[in-house]
């Protein structure tokens, strides 16, 4: 057993195996993807919410559903963050 191995079944944690690492990767892939749509929503949605603010002074809180997208985007990112930390074979 290596050295590798035995640490991750001490820890309780299972080695990546070839396929974990491919799946990891596609799902890297896919959450970058989702990132690039979430930052073009979230530019969408900030441009909207200023528009409405240089009409009129009403809308002073950030829409709700603006702080969502904000969040969902740093979501993503973080979890790509993680992914790109694992091997990569």
């Amino acid at each position: 057993m290596g050295e590798k191995t035995a640490h991750a079944r001490r820890e309780g944690v299972r080695a990546m195996g070839p396929c974990d690492i491919a799946q990891a990767a596609l799902f890297a892939d896919i959450l970058t993807a989702e990132v690039a749509t979430l930052r073009a929503q979230v530019r969408k949605a900030e441009k909207r919410w200023d528009d409405r603010r240089d009409r009129g002074q009403r809308d002073v809180d950030t829409p709700a559903s603006l702080v969502r997208l904000r969040e969902q985007l740093n979501e993503a990112k973080r979890l790509s963050a993680l992914l790109r930390k694992l091997p990569t074979q």
